[in-house]
C-alpha cells in the first residue's frame, strides 16, 4: 500500500511539472503582440493608421505598418519607427504613399524585437477624396414632396462617392453645389408622399454620418 501511494504521488508530481511547463510556453512574454486598430482619412491625400502594442516582448526595436493593394501578396509599402518606450500602448502614423482614390488597400500593424517580428490583423481601407464629412444643418427642415432640400456642412467629397439616404432610401436626385453644400429632392414614393419625419444620412466609402436634424414632409 505504501509503494502504491508513493507511485501515485510521483505521477501527480510529473503531471504538475508538465502542466507548468506548458503554461510557461503559452505565456511566453518574450514574443510581442500588436493589434491593427483602424484607418481613417487624414486629409485629401493621406490616411492615418492606428495600431496598439499589447505585449512588448523582449523590447520593441521597430514598429509601424505595412500595406498593399492585394491581400494575397507581400507588402509593397511600409513605414516604421524605432523610438518606442517601455510600456504598452497605441500609436498612429499618417501615410500617403501608394494611396489611390477609391481603391482598396490592405494594411496591418507590426512590431519587431531582436528575436521576433509579429503582425496584427490584416484590414482593408478605401482612400477617398477628403476627410470625414460633417453635417451642420438641413434647410428647410419642413416641406412638401416637391421641396429642394439643402445639406450644409463641410468636407463633402464633391463627387458621387458620397451618397445621401433618407430613412434608408438611396437618393438619386442630388447635386453637389460645393464641398460644403449638397441639394437633393425626395423620390415620389408612398413612404414620402404620405408625409412624416425622416432621418438623413451621408455616406462615403469609409464613414456613415447621421444629420443632427431630421426633415419633415408635409401633405
Amino acid at each position: 500500500m505504501k509503494r502504491k501511494y508513493i507511485n501515485t504521488l510521483l505521477i501527480v508530481s510529473v503531471g504538475l511539472i508538465i502542466l507548468s511547463s506548458c503554461k510557461d510556453e503559452f505565456e511566453d512574454v518574450s514574443v510581442p503582440y500588436v493589434k491593427t486598430i483602424s484607418a481613417s482619412a487624414y486629409n485629401d491625400t493621406s490616411a492615418q493608421f492606428t495600431g496598439e502594442i499589447v505585449v512588448l516582448g523582449s523590447g520593441i526595436v521597430e514598429y509601424g505598418f505595412v500595406w498593399r493593394h492585394f491581400s494575397s501578396i507581400d507588402a509593397t509599402h511600409s513605414y516604421s519607427l524605432s523610438d518606442w518606450g517601455d510600456k504598452p500602448g497605441s500609436y498612429s502614423i499618417v501615410i500617403s504613399e501608394g494611396l489611390r482614390k477609391n481603391e482598396y488597400i490592405f494594411y496591418q500593424a507590426f512590431v519587431k524585437t531582436d528575436d521576433y517580428v509579429t503582425y496584427g490583423e490584416l484590414l482593408k481601407y478605401i482612400p477617398n477624396e477628403g476627410v470625414v464629412p460633417e453635417i451642420m444643418d438641413i434647410t428647410p427642415q419642413s416641406g412638401d414632396i416637391e421641396t429642394l432640400w439643402t445639406i450644409s456642412g463641410k468636407n463633402f467629397s464633391g463627387s458621387y462617392s458620397v451618397t445621401v439616404t433618407v430613412d434608408g432610401e438611396y437618393i438619386m436626385d442630388r447635386e453637389f453645389i460645393s464641398k460644403n453644400s449638397i441639394t437633393f429632392k425626395l423620390p415620389k414614393i408612398e413612404k414620402f408622399t404620405n408625409g412624416g419625419t425622416f432621418e438623413v444620412y451621408l455616406k462615403n466609402p469609409n464613414e456613415e454620418l447621421k444629420s443632427p436634424v431630421d426633415i419633415t414632409v408635409t401633405l
